[in-house]
């Protein structure tokens, strides 16, 4: 076995890559193992690094090649339980990979394999056996049987546009490693994951992501049901169902209620003086005419009273004085969601 490590890369590594490739390598040369390590720099498309560094390994006589990304961190243990199933299974298996997780982002943690047919496939529930057959799976860690790859038609990565409902979800591009996946699949491939090898693989973003890190591995939950469950946290610290350890609603008017605008009668944002202050400034700036205790002991409402000319002077006077320096009420909060 001759194994070829390709890593395309386009950015500044983690040091966490650095370290994990020595690691590799050492585990690598301990086991008498031949290899070769190219990492192509300034890849800015992704199917097209991938195509040149498996020509390379090709040329190079080498059995199989290696692909890790450059956001991955693993070991030389991650490696050691694909070895023997790659040898013992021959020109039968395509490819073997690990297990990887998905980066947070527009979409939720999930793993990159799925299984035959086509659901996701979590290797921390416990199989029943180390290897297992899947129909596709992310490049990030994958050893490919570079004999097996003569076979399959070219291109062998690209990113063709996959079509969705036009009212729900309008489409997106299907990855290269899906479209490298469903080639071997057309040319009779075997597609297998060591679920061994992937508690050793992390996926590195703001830290490294695992399958630990999967918060809802329902694949109903969509990104903005995630949304409206943080607003409705937010809203009602009262605790809902729970579901595979998240908070989730089970009635589709909690995630309504949550996406609409909040009661103005709710609290209002720090900075901005409510309705019964702003009459309570107005009130201070436009006093009531006073009434003289030893007339009267209680006082009239001023719409009963007849004013006479001076407290007509007095009063406008007053207002004069409010429309020159009293502060204007403040106007009412519009909404609780600022955009």
């Amino acid at each position: 076995m001759k194994i070829y490590i390709c890593t395309p890369s386009n950015r500044a590594w983690s040091p966490l890559y650095g370290m994990s490739l020595l690691n590799l390598l050492a585990g690598l040369r301990k086991a008498g193992i031949s290899h070769g390590y190219e990492c192509r720099t300034g890849v800015s498309l992704l199917p097209s690094g991938r195509h040149e560094q498996l020509r390379t390994a090709i040329a190079a006589h080498c059995t199989h090649a290696l692909m890790i990304d450059d956001d991955m961190q693993f070991s030389w243990e991650a490696l050691e339980p694909m070895l023997p199933v790659a040898q013992a299974m021959g020109d039968d298996l395509a490819m073997i990979a690990a297990n990887y997780v998905t980066k947070p982002g527009s979409a939720l943690i999930q793993p990159t394999a799925r299984d035959i047919a086509g659901d996701p496939l979590y290797s921390s529930r416990g199989p029943l056996v180390d290897v297992e057959c899947v129909s596709k799976v992310g490049l990030g860690f994958a050893l490919i049987n570079l004999e097996f790859l003569k076979k399959v038609p070219r291109p062998w990565f690209e990113c063709p546009w996959v079509w969705g409902d036009a009212e729900q979800n309008y489409g997106d591009n299907m990855g290269e490693d899906y479209f490298f996946c469903e080639q071997i699949t057309a040319a009779g491939g075997l597609i297998a994951i060591s679920h061994l090898a992937s508690k050793h693989v992390g996926h590195i973003g703001e830290k490294v992501y695992t399958e630990s890190d999967i918060c809802n591995p329902d694949p109903e939950l969509t990104f903005n049901a995630l949304n409206a469950l943080r607003r409705i946290t937010m809203n009602n610290p009262a605790p809902s169902p729970s579901r595979h350890g998240v908070n989730i609603p089970d009635e589709p008017a909690a995630q309504a209620a949550a996406l609409a605008p909040v009661p103005e009668a709710a609290a209002e944002p720090a900075g901005q003086t409510s309705e019964t202050e702003g009459n309570e400034t107005s009130a201070e700036a436009n006093p009531e005419p006073s009434v003289d205790a030893s007339q009267s002991t209680s006082v009239e409402p001023a719409t009963e009273a007849e004013p006479s000319d001076a407290d007509t002077d007095d009063t406008g006077a007053e207002d004069n004085k409010a429309e020159d320096g009293a502060p204007a009420e403040p106007s009412k909060k519009k909404g609780f969601f600022k955009k």
